[in-house]
């Protein structure tokens, strides 16, 4: 067996493999791109061999490439390798050879998931989908710290209103310096909306029965599903019932507004089966029939900060019945 450390750059990543009794075998710098990797790593295929590759900007195709080769990839965070982390004397060559030593004697911290296939796909579009909408609400409250600098002020959602900029045009208390300025601000703004409802109609088209179910949980919406789907992947990958729940997965809605979930950094809850008062906790819950009902127990005057939380694996245990979700 040969373990392989690998450290990358945007130039060139180094390699740096021992054997099976910790002794050096090889090192050496190579391309970072596609072909410097399958040019190196072809002559270990259909051998007993295991690579550790750090996190960062190349580990998704390196990770796939190595995968095509059948080659067994360990992504590794280097932030939580103590002797990586720590190590003052910081260079590719010893950074690989510490990976490769760690790999070798089962050392290395729980490896970084990566996904694949449409969650992947998912987790792109809807980073960049967040990406436009940050832009177009920085865009707005620049324009609106602009315009209250000359006493004039608006509320927070003022410009989803398509008429304020021609308001504002019209107002003669709004200096003529500006006009220019907000002119050029309408089209950049409607211009990120037009790009947004375009990546919107892309991510509308995915669904399958996994984001279907997590649609049905009470303030979880279209673009909030399939953010849970995205992060989650897949539930085979959690060794813990409490490592599923929507805060450690650390999913954020990324819409607000009705049955989007506003503010998704909590977990799965149930509510109580009573309400004893706005500052007692509650006394007991319903036994939890089927996954469905796990969500669909909350009284209707059980206000929101007087639930229970449960994981989603706990819901389902407790219903005896199965859930899988997808790559």
């Amino acid at each position: 067996m040969f373990y392989i450390g690998c450290d990358v750059s945007d130039k060139s990543s180094y390699v740096y493999v021992t054997d099976g009794k910790g002794g050096k075998a090889e090192s050496q710098e190579i391309p970072t791109d596609k072909d410097g990797y399958r040019q190196y790593f072809k002559q270990w295929i259909n051998k007993s061999v295991k690579v550790a590759v750090e996190a960062g900007g190349h580990s998704r195709w390196i990770h796939d490439a190595l995968k095509k080769m059948a080659i067994s990839v360990y992504i590794v965070n280097p932030n939580k390798v103590k002797l990586i982390a720590k190590n003052k004397k910081k260079t590719d060559k010893v950074d690989a050879a510490f990976l490769a030593k760690l790999l070798r004697i089962d050392e290395l911290p729980e490896r970084v998931y990566v996904a694949e296939g449409d969650s992947r796909e998912l987790r792109v579009l809807l980073r960049s989908r967040h990406q436009l909408v940050t832009s177009t609400t920085y865009v707005m409250n620049h324009l609106r710290g602009m315009l209250r600098q000359e006493g004039i002020k608006l509320k927070a959602k003022a410009f989803n209103d398509g008429s304020t900029f021609s308001r504002l045009l019209a107002n003669k208390s709004v200096p003529k310096h500006l006009h220019p300025i907000i002119t050029s601000y309408e089209k950049t703004i409607t211009g990120l909306r037009n790009q947004r409802g375009t990546l919107g109609k892309v991510i509308a088209e995915y669904g399958n029965k996994d984001i279907e179910l997590l649609k049905s949980v009470p303030g979880i919406g279209e673009v909030a599903s399939k953010t849970t789907y995205a992060a989650i992947s897949t539930v085979t990958r959690f060794k813990r019932t409490k490592q599923l729940t929507l805060q450690q997965c650390n999913v954020k809605t990324l819409t607000r507004g009705k049955n989007s979930g506003s503010n998704m950094n909590a977990r799965v809850t149930r509510a109580c089966a009573e309400r004893r008062g706005p500052h007692v906790r509650p006394r007991r819950t319903l036994r939890i029939r089927s996954p469905m009902h796990a969500y669909r127990c909350r009284s209707k005057d059980a206000p929101r900060n007087r639930v229970r939380q449960v994981g989603l694996l706990d819901a389902v245990r407790q219903s005896g019945q199965r859930l899988d979700i997808a790559e």
